[in-house]
């Protein structure tokens, strides 16, 4: 049942969405798409019960020939390369504009930490520098935004408003100039700074220099508004792309007609009386038109205008609030509930704990290595893990590794291991590491890896001793010399991989090893060892022992 309802709830959203009216399509378009079916209504029944019924077959076939002639120009015609160029430069233009709107937040801010004095002085000092900084808005939003326009048409309005004083009101207007005097009341701003800062109520010369710098910053807004008003897209543009889209849907009107299907016109099999899909199309492209029209000018009266008189009530309430109200009140301090945590963990409630996510780790958190791969290739005999910590390597240096610590479940031990000679040292040997590379001849000039002072990686075998490893007799024969034909057959492994002799006799050094595999099953290092006769024993190197 939540599900029935959610789903419920999310078709119920997008009905809404689609049939809203305030701010659609459907508002900004009926008009047009009424023309649009008028005159595309007009022409059929012109085609179907004039042209088509005449005496003369001579005006059917033109009238068709038109229609085909008009419908390959709509075919062409790159309308939605026009019309997607000109929207994106509009859209760019209409959050431009958005970001143009000066906010006294910063300067109002700036007057409340620097201005001192909690008198009477102190507090009209403040109240008028802020009050300077909205008046300067209020008049640049008077310039271009009809809303605030109306709301304030005079100089008088502001006075009874009481944003200006009647004497501010009668230097404004003696002033010489018949630009637009929206700057007027910064530099008031400037005056009252320059005198408060003689008086003492200012600190230092770089507050000033800080309130002054927020309020050139404010002011910079007001002229990038004003830039705007003044400079729009270039006329010929915009004549261009309107042009461009009614003459396309204008074709439509002919070249979308249904001609005649026993005509056998390609693209005419079938017979309509409505456009369905020439509609759709025009509501999509005139549509888009018009966004990029009222995009154009966003501080007009349209539903999605920006509400400045809005704009103007907030500042003016949150400069007064900030200036007067909230100076110099002190909240007591007192420790907050984490004062004692270091890391907090901020409740949810049932509603968002659904919702909650989980730190962003980086796209590469993912990456997972084996151990060989995260080995150092200059310290081979450290392993590192996913928990980063550090593993011994090597079955050489590991303690008690010996053949005869392992028991073969019976109630016996096993017989000790064979030697295993490689270069003159007894690998199977249990000694350590470092003795072995004591015990192993080295030159000034050897780089293998039997070096002490920079251990690197195993040497790989030539193949000469690939092809010598690979001979099973052979490389019995170094290990057990002087041995008869018939035990060598003996040895000789089954179809399985392993050897055929019974179990009360001395083990080679190919059962030793897969024994070694199969007995040493819970060493960390042969978690996953393969069974006896899936072992190579032929082909193992000296990186393996």
């Amino acid at each position: 049942m939540p599900i029935a309802r959610l789903q419920k709830f999310k078709l119920g959203g997008f009905a809404r969405l689609l049939f809203c009216w305030k701010a659609s399509v459907y508002k900004l378009l009926w008009r047009e798409v009424l023309c649009f079916l008028a005159l595309y209504t007009v022409i059929s029944l012109l085609y179907r019960y004039v042209i088509s019924t005449a005496m003369d077959a001579h005006f059917k076939t033109t009238f068709e020939e038109v229609a085909l002639y008009a419908y390959n120009y709509t075919a062409v015609f790159p309308i939605s390369f026009v019309l997607g160029f000109y929207v994106t430069v509009v859209f760019d233009r209409w959050w431009m504009q958005f970001k143009a709107i000066p906010w006294p937040d910063r300067v109002v801010n700036n007057v409340s930490a620097h201005i001192t004095g909690a008198n009477e002085r102190g507090r009209l000092v403040r109240r008028a520098l802020v009050r300077y900084v909205n008046l300067s808005a209020i008049l640049i939003y008077r310039i271009g935004s009809k809303r605030v326009r109306k709301r304030f048409p005079t100089f008088q309005h502001l006075v009874e408003a009481g944003v200006m004083t009647k004497r501010e009101k009668e230097v404004i207007k003696k002033l010489p100039s018949d630009n637009p005097k929206y700057w007027v009341p910064c530099t008031w701003f400037v005056n009252l700074v320059r005198q408060v800062k003689k008086e003492g109520m200012i600190d230092s010369d770089p507050a000033v220099k800080t309130i002054i710098d927020e309020l050139n910053n404010f002011q910079n807004k007001c002229d990038e508004l004003y830039g705007f008003d003044w400079i729009i897209v270039p006329l010929v543009y915009t004549q261009v792309v309107t042009i461009a889209t009614y003459s396309y849907f204008l074709a439509c009107t002919v070249g979308r007609q249904y001609l005649d299907p026993t005509a056998n016109y390609d693209g005419h099999t079938f017979d309509l009386y409505f456009p369905g899909f020439t509609v759709l199309e025009f509501v999509f492209y005139v549509g888009w038109l018009k966004v990029a029209e009222n995009l154009m000018n966003p501080f007009g009266e349209d539903d999605d205008d920006f509400d400045m008189n809005w704009i103007v009530d907030r500042n003016l309430e949150m400069s007064f609030l900030a200036v007067d109200d909230l100076y110099d009140t002190e909240i007591p301090l007192e420790p907050d509930p984490h004062i004692d945590v270091h890391t907090i963990d901020m409740p949810y409630t049932n509603a968002s704990i659904k919702k909650k996510g989980k730190a962003w780790q980086g796209s590469a958190s993912k990456v997972r290595l084996s151990r060989k791969d995260m080995v150092f290739t200059n310290m081979p005999e450290k392993i590192f893990t996913e928990d980063d910590e550090i593993i011994s390597s090597g079955l050489l240096s590991k303690p008690n590794n010996s053949y005869s610590n392992h028991n073969t479940g019976n109630g016996r031990q096993n017989p000790p291991p064979p030697a295993y000679i490689e270069n003159e040292v007894n690998l199977t040997e249990n000694r350590s590491h470092q003795e072995l590379l004591q015990d192993t001849p080295n030159s000034p000039n050897d780089n293998t890896w039997h070096k002490r002072d920079s251990p690197t990686p195993p040497k790989r075998l030539s193949h000469s001793t690939q092809a010598r490893r690979r001979s099973p007799k052979g490389h019995r024969r170094k290990v057990y010399r002087g041995r008869t034909p018939a035990m060598e057959e003996a040895d000789e492994p089954d179809e399985g991989g392993c050897s055929q002799r019974g179990d009360d006799h001395d083990p080679t050094p190919r059962e030793y090893y897969a024994q070694q595999g199969r007995q040493s099953s819970g060493d960390s290092d042969f978690n996953n060892l393969i069974p006896c006769k899936d072992i190579d024993i032929d082909n193992l190197n000296e990186s393996v022992i």
